[in-house]
């Protein structure tokens, strides 16, 4: 999701691409990540 882009920068710089693994990592620091990325993971049943 777009509005995860400044979160995974932030959070998951050094996370590969693919398989999930900027999700997953997004999932792992939830409690840290903007309330737009939080909402648009939920709306797209990735969280």
């Amino acid at each position: 999701a777009n509005e995860c882009l400044d979160d995974a920068e932030k959070h998951c710089a050094d996370v590969e691409l693919g398989e999930g693994r900027v999700i997953n990592c997004l999932k792992k620091h939830k409690a840290d990540i903007d309330e737009r990325c939080k909402h648009a993971l939920q709306d797209t049943g990735m969280m």
